[in-house]
């Protein structure tokens, strides 16, 4: 099911592909070491502000409401957090080898990117800001706006990626090539 050689694809979609592992790379990167430190963006930030070891921010948190209700929302979602990687990861291998399904896919993986973004963005405002909020009161820290920050130019960069892509994706030098192939 690959191209025949002569089809040669725009420049656009082998930029995407290689762009695509790049973002597929960071995700499973900022996966990896989350679990690997048992840390996630808040605690990396608390722990930092607060000047205190890692382990004893552990044991707080484990018993305090706030941060139990964070990690609720973050456990729900992390199936997310490893399915966009890898769908990135497979839709930039298949722009590369220029398989006819290959934009169809980016389609896809770009959109699901866009949605999750929305619902991670709604749920955080929603469901989590003010447990954030709450716990960074009780730890008499004022990270909450470095976390905040850090959580929505992490997301919006990701969302504006996405639509970026689904917009150089529906460009008429794609929409040709697919029909030549």
């Amino acid at each position: 099911e690959d191209l025949p050689p002569h089809a040669q694809p725009p420049a656009r979609i082998l930029f995407l592909g290689r762009f695509n592992l790049v973002v597929a790379a960071v995700g499973f990167g900022l996966l990896i070491y989350a679990k690997a430190t048992r840390k996630s963006g808040i605690l990396w930030a608390m722990s930092g502000e607060l000047k205190i070891e890692t382990a004893k921010l552990h044991r707080y948190l484990a018993t305090n409401r706030n941060w139990v209700e964070i990690e609720q929302y973050y456990r729900a979602i992390e199936g997310f957090l490893i399915l966009l990687p890898a769908m990135f990861l497979v839709s930039g291998i298949s722009l590369l080898a220029r398989t006819r399904w290959s934009v169809a896919l980016t389609h896809v993986t770009s959109g699901l990117a866009t949605a999750c973004g929305a619902a991670f963005l709604g749920v955080y405002f929603i469901l989590i800001k003010e447990s954030v909020v709450n716990l960074c009161d009780s730890l008499g820290t004022e990270v909450r706006d470095h976390v905040f920050v850090v959580f929505l130019t992490g997301l919006m960069t990701l969302m504006a990626y996405s639509l970026i892509q689904l917009r150089l994706l529906t460009r008429p030098t794609v929409k040709k090539y697919l029909e030549q192939i």
